[in-house]
């Protein structure tokens, strides 16, 4: 069931399905890959089971990389803990490659050197 009045349209404008399960009321996100990174990130997905279903997630690299282009407050925080959690995991250089390619696409650099000051935050914090 959607999550908004109108999700089709909203889905075909942002290329993510805002739904939620009926079952369990679980929001859920669906991001509709359309560029060669977002493919690539569904070719890189880890499956979970939720509830005896297989589930495929994106990895904490590719989460990293989504989050800190949309880069709200909750995103921020969202790729704080990520970084918390598998700083020694996930490659930093892709990582800043990836999100300045977005960032001049999007028109906010930026974007690098917030990802950078923060990234220097947790691994102060370390």
């Amino acid at each position: 069931m959607g999550r908004i009045d109108d999700v089709e349209a909203f889905a075909t404008q942002s290329q993510v399905l805002l739904l939620v399960h009926e079952q369990t009321g679980v929001p859920m996100e669906v991001s509709l890959a359309w560029l060669p990174f977002e493919r690539d990130a569904l070719g890189r997905a880890e499956t979970i089971s939720v509830a005896g279903v297989d589930i495929p997630v994106a990895t904490a690299q590719d989460l990293i990389i989504y989050k800190t282009i949309a880069w709200r407050d909750r995103d921020r925080h969202d790729v704080e803990a990520l970084l918390r959690l598998h700083r020694s995991d996930v490659d930093l250089d892709y990582i800043r490659a990836r999100v300045a390619e977005f960032a001049e696409a999007i028109e906010e650099p930026e974007l690098v050197a917030e990802l950078d000051a923060l990234v220097a935050r947790v691994d102060g914090e370390s």
